[in-house]
């Protein structure tokens, strides 16, 4: 992949905030329509970018989408990866029943916020490589209920969303609901960074899985990507719900933006909610899992038709 400005910092000095994440080696993000796999992009579908109900405006069978241009609106430099995108999410999420999403609790804290939200399946690159922002009103969802949210600094944080109706033509995502992860770990995820279109983001590693409630890693996330499912890299089971991260996601360059990235083993981490702290019912539980990995990780060209993306 193309050279991205290289910025290391001292874990001492990246305080952690829930919104807060970036780069750690190469940029491992993926649009949809450059991985390979099409178990990914199945999964991929299964993912919801949650909007704020005032930038969906639904006419009849359409829903148009309120975004704005990715580059222009952080102020990004030209050479800043999907500059030309549309970004206009807030958080990201997954769908583990018919009609249920997970994602973080400090995306929906409440009621009134999660009423103020849409669902939103599809926002993702096309085949030629585009992004609609004009889509199916089919794919937009409302809150029907808040089940539970849950928010503890520097512990769990997820929420559990009934939809105003199931979800059709997308497989809820299977969860990890035994052994979980350790140290060493391979992950990948999958969620809209930055509000952008649908990403599939590989290349992690577990740092830490000791503390009870959530494990570190390195992944390459950003803050829309809050709420997002983090997978095994080898049983492709959810296992995690990004929740927080390092550092902010942009640092000023000469007159513009630029993405902070520092080495795999740098600054502090990016800090995911375990699967055994969420309370999933157990009625209405996800499917079994989607396929099986065809390939041993960690490989990127399992994911990428090619490591040159822009």
């Amino acid at each position: 992949m193309r050279a991205i400005l290289w910025v290391l910092l001292a874990a001492a000095a990246c305080p952690m905030r829930a919104d807060a994440k970036v780069i750690y080696g190469e940029d491992n993000r993926i649009d949809l329509p450059d991985v390979a796999d099409p178990r990914l992009r199945e999964l991929a579908a299964s993912t919801v970018a949650l909007f704020s109900s005032s930038s969906v405006v639904i006419a009849g069978t359409v829903a148009k989408l309120d975004t704005a241009v990715y580059g222009e609106h952080y102020k990004l430099c030209p050479s800043e990866r999907f500059f030309h995108q549309p970004t206009g999410s807030d958080c990201s999420g997954a769908l583990v029943g018919p009609d249920l999403v997970m994602t973080a609790g400090h995306c929906v804290p409440t009621q009134k916020d999660c009423d103020e939200s849409k669902f939103v399946f599809g926002f993702a690159a096309g085949a030629d490589g585009k992004v609609p922002t004009t889509i199916p009103a089919g794919d937009v969802y409302g809150c029907a209920k808040l089940i539970e949210a849950v928010d503890t600094d520097n512990a769990a944080d997820w929420a559990l969303v009934r939809l105003d109706r199931p979800v059709v033509g997308r497989r809820p995502l299977a969860v990890d609901r035994g052994a979980g992860v350790v140290k060493d770990d391979p992950l990948y995820v999958i969620g809209y960074p930055s509000g952008l279109p649908v990403k599939v983001t590989v290349g992690a590693r577990v740092r830490d899985a000791s503390p009870a409630t959530h494990f570190s890693s390195n992944t390459d996330t950003f803050f829309g990507n809050s709420g997002s499912p983090v997978f095994h890299g080898r049983t492709d089971l959810v296992v995690g719900i990004v929740a927080r991260g390092d550092a902010d996601d942009f640092m000023m360059g000469k007159g513009c933006n630029n993405a902070i990235v520092c080495t795999e083993e740098g600054c502090g981490q990016e800090v995911a909610t375990k699967i055994s702290a969420v309370r999933l019912p157990e009625a209405g539980a996800p499917s079994p899992k989607i396929g099986a990995p065809s390939l041993p990780w960690p490989t990127l060209e399992r994911y990428a038709k090619s490591l040159s993306i822009q």
